[in-house]
Order: C-alpha cells, then sequence, then structure tokens
C-alpha cells in the first residue's frame, strides 16, 4: 500500500482513483478492482507517471486473482504505454507465460507480443508468433471476440507489409467482422 501512497501525493488529480484500488484491494473485490484498473489506465497519464510501476508495484501482488483474459487487456494498455519497444515486448512475453493455462488470454497476450514486434520491426519473430497462435486458436471453440479481434487486426498489419493484397483484405475484413 505504501506505493499506492506515494502515488496519490504524487498526483492529487488522481487521488480518488488511487484510493479507490487500494480500497478494493484491501477488501479483496477482485471483480471490481478489475473493473476499476480497466478504467484507470485508460486515464491520461500525468507527468511522471508510469504505468508499468502500477503494474510491478501493485498488480503483480494479485494478478493470480483477476481474470486472466481482462488482466491481459489492462496489460496491453500498460505495454503500448511505455516507448521502449523492448521492454514493452518482454513485458508482454512476461505476462503471456504467467497465463498460459488459459488459451484464450495467452493467444490474445502473444498476438500483442507479434503486433509490438511488428510495429518494431521484428517481422520474423512476429510471423513465428503469429503462426502459432493461428493454431491455438483454430482448436478454442467460441473464442472472446477481444481475441479474435487482436488476431486479424495483428494478421492484417503484418501482411498490409509482407502479404499479397488479396491476403491483407481477407484479414483486414475478417478483423472488421469483430
Amino acid at each position: 500500500m505504501d506505493w499506492i501512497e506515494t502515488q496519490r501525493l504524487a498526483h492529487p488529480a488522481k487521488a480518488e482513483q488511487y484510493a479507490s484500488l487500494a480500497d478494493l484491494q484491501r477488501r479483496k473485490l477482485w471483480h471490481q478492482l478489475t473493473e476499476a484498473l480497466e478504467k484507470f489506465v485508460q486515464l491520461p497519464k500525468e507527468n511522471g507517471e508510469d504505468l508499468m510501476d502500477l503494474y510491478t508495484q501493485f498488480i503483480k501482488d494479485f494478478e493470480s486473482k483477476l481474470n486472466s483474459l481482462k488482466l491481459v487487456q489492462i496489460v496491453t494498455v500498460i505495454a503500448k504505454s511505455t516507448p521502449d519497444v523492448e521492454r514493452s515486448s518482454s513485458f508482454l512475453a512476461t505476462v503471456a507465460e504467467k497465463v498460459a493455462s488459459n488459451k484464450e488470454a495467452y493467444v490474445l497476450c502473444r498476438m500483442e507480443l507479434a503486433g509490438t514486434k511488428l510495429k518494431a520491426g521484428q517481422s520474423t519473430e512476429s510471423k513465428e508468433i503469429i503462426d502459432d497462435s493461428e493454431k491455438q486458436l483454430a482448436t478454442i471453440a467460441g473464442a472472446e471476440p477481444a481475441v479474435s479481434f487482436t488476431f486479424y487486426r495483428v494478421v492484417s498489419d503484418y501482411n498490409k507489409i509482407h502479404g499479397t493484397p488479396g491476403e491483407f483484405y481477407k484479414n483486414a475484413l475478417m478483423y472488421l467482422s469483430y
């Protein structure tokens, strides 16, 4: 709780949100905490605020209590807030291993990692992740729309750069259907 208190003092505009997060964690209201975290990471960052610290100093302690799919969605926003692509990639890879028991969360996290690597110009690694994720996604009956949405978004981005126009349009239309 010390980190939360430090952040409350450092960012008075978000003091109420930090207090709410601490209260929900103290009361072990994991579902409500997950929802509050989803909203919190979407708020504009203030000077000196690092969302990666939110994960390492706060979320990491109870991440196993949160819904894996929601955790990955929160972590994705945190990873995208970091300008350092290597740090972001490493962070997503670490979280992917932690949620590996949930196939949907694992595929979602891996596809976000593939998107990050693609933006960094690491197309080979991105393609390997895409191919692996495609096989895993095929085994999931009735996957959450967020998982399929992310898969087709990243695949269409990859095909936009390296694929044929037909593959790009096919995957872009699948992306738009979710």
